[in-house]
């Protein structure tokens, strides 16, 4: 497990994977509305059926109320989820064009079932997807070996 996993790690009630999702997001006011010129592009590291990792250029707090903004890869599913901080971490943002400098944990709030099947969905089918590529790469080196090994 990579420190890029580690952050917010916890048990989870579903399955989250890695990804690299372009995402909008904005805090809420406290009476819970969205100023639409207040929407800061982020990237989602994690996304699974209860939350999701984002690395934020925008300072976050625990307890923040958020709300995400997104297209589900490979679909012409658009989201948006309200979630909660659950986590916080400082990153380094040395080295970095984007300048991000928070790690924060969400949990998604008032997530209907609806949308919660269409991110799991995606989750699986990646997960899946990333199975085959990787066993195929695996076939294709055990393959160079076969090949290689009466070449003495």
């Amino acid at each position: 497990m990579t420190d890029r996993d580690k952050t917010c790690y916890k048990a989870r009630e579903f399955l989250r994977i890695p990804a690299a999702i372009r995402v909008e997001m904005v805090c809420l006011n406290h009476e819970g509305h969205i100023s639409d010129d207040l929407w800061t592009e982020a990237e989602m590291w994690e996304i699974g059926g209860g939350g999701a990792k984002i690395v934020a250029p925008i300072e976050v707090s625990m307890d923040d109320s958020i709300c995400l903004r997104f297209t589900i890869p490979d679909t012409d599913e658009d989201m948006k989820i309200y979630g909660r901080v659950v986590g916080v971490v400082d990153k380094d943002s040395s080295g970095n064009p984007y300048k991000y400098t928070k790690i924060a944990c969400i949990k998604f709030v008032g997530f209907s079932e609806s949308d919660r099947g269409k991110v799991l969905t995606y989750a699986f089918r990646e997960q899946i997807r990333r199975a085959r590529e990787k066993m195929r790469a695996e076939s294709t080196i055990k393959q160079k070996d076969d090949s290689s090994e009466g070449c003495n």
